[in-house]
């Protein structure tokens, strides 16, 4: 069985630094830091501690669906304020 050496900091820096993106300055709709960067910088810190428990490798998985819902997310956005008409906003606001 192989065993990963293990970092001195177990991948922490990247749970808060992930978390610094997580803090949500906004202007208008505009993200300046977007979250799926924050999850992605959590998920890489949380993965290096996985072997330790499987409640933590649970939250990794779980940390992979919020990077994947965040990109859809700023997807999303992009489409309502880039290519919806003016009629339409409201309603894919809402959406």
């Amino acid at each position: 069985m192989k065993t990963k050496k293990l970092s001195p900091t177990l991948g922490l820096w990247a749970v808060i630094v992930g978390s610094f993106f997580l803090i949500s300055p906004m202007f208008a709709v505009v993200d300046i830091l977007p979250d799926f960067i924050g999850y992605a910088f959590i998920l890489f810190g949380v993965s290096k501690l996985a072997d330790m428990n499987d409640k933590i490798e649970a939250s990794a998985k779980l940390f992979r669906r919020l990077v994947i819902l965040g990109v859809v997310r700023l997807v999303a956005i992009l489409v309502v304020y880039g290519m919806a008409s003016p009629t339409e906003k409201p309603t894919l606001q809402l959406l």
